[in-house]
This record gives structure tokens, sequence and C-alpha cells, in this order.
């Protein structure tokens, strides 16, 4: 096994011999750098574009929303049947299940479970 050699001359020329290979790889990888920095710009710009659209299309939903939610309250949940349950969903949205006209389905609560008498011991 070779012997290292650490007198700092030595050491001194291995340090400058190493920043010449990294400057080497930094000027080969800098186009491309470069490039991406111009893909990541463009997108940023895209991206802001359609959020200030959604923001707008958006914007009544607060209302809507704050509205929608005092009437629930004030109905006590019981908001009623969908009166536009056979048009076509919005876009994303599932579809509802259809429902058939004057029925209801009742969701019954799952029995709660009893405990099993304890058993005696046999004698």
């Amino acid at each position: 096994m070779a012997e290292v050699d650490f007198r700092p001359e030595t050491l001194k020329t291995r340090f400058w011999e190493l920043n010449v290979q990294r400057d080497a790889l930094l000027a080969e990888s800098a186009p491309l750098r470069a490039e991406l920095e111009a893909v990541a710009t463009e997108m940023r710009e895209k991206e802001e574009t359609i959020r200030r659209k959604i923001k707008a299309i958006e914007e009544p939903l607060y209302n809507i929303d704050m509205e929608r939610g005092m009437l629930a309250r004030a109905l006590g949940g019981k908001t009623g049947e969908n009166p536009n349950s056979g048009q076509t969903p919005a876009v994303g949205l599932p579809a509802e299940e259809p429902v058939q006209p004057g029925v209801t389905q009742e969701v019954k609560p799952e029995p709660t479970p009893q405990p099993e008498p304890p058993v005696e011991p046999q004698q």
C-alpha cells in the first residue's frame, strides 16, 4: 500500500487539482441548469396564470358555502332530496346514486355488542 503524503505542499496541490475538476464539471452542467431554470420559470408563470383563473371562477364559492351552511343548520341537517338528482353532476364530482321518488333510505345503526356473562368455574 502506498504511503499517503500529508505534507502541506502536497495537500495544497491536491486541493487545487480537485478545484479544477469541480470547475470543469460545473461548466459542463451550467447549460443544463440554465435550461432547467428557464423551464421552471415558464411553469411557475403558467401555474400562476391558472391559479388566478381558478380563483376568479371560484370567488363566489365562499358566499355560496356560507349560505348553504346557514340553511343546513336552519333545517337541522335535513336538507331533503336533491331536486336536480336526475341531471348530470358537475365535472369531477362523483355521480349520485339514482333516487326513486317517494323512497327514503333509512340508515340503521349497528347493534352494540353485549358482553357475555362470566362463566362460573366447575368444581
